[in-house]
């Protein structure tokens, strides 16, 4: 599946969640980070450390010309 996303820079939908098995991985020029809930679905916060983190890998993303959409 990855191939085939990597071979037509489909963005591969990295899901945050409890409910989601979580995969990282880049298929694109731009990635798609969905924010579903880290402790409960859709009924949590995501503190100060888990943003971070993820800010983190955003700008190393961003370095090599990847763009970052989350929500």
């Amino acid at each position: 599946m990855y191939k085939i996303l990597k071979e037509n820079n489909i963005a591969f939908c990295i899901s945050d969640g409890t409910e989601y098995p979580y995969a990282e991985e880049i298929t694109a020029d731009f990635t798609y980070i969905r924010f579903h809930g880290h402790e409960s679905l859709y009924a949590s916060d995501y503190s100060n450390t888990d943003l971070k983190s993820y800010a983190e890998k955003i700008k190393k993303w961003d370095k090599k010309g990847i763009s970052a959409f989350c929500y």
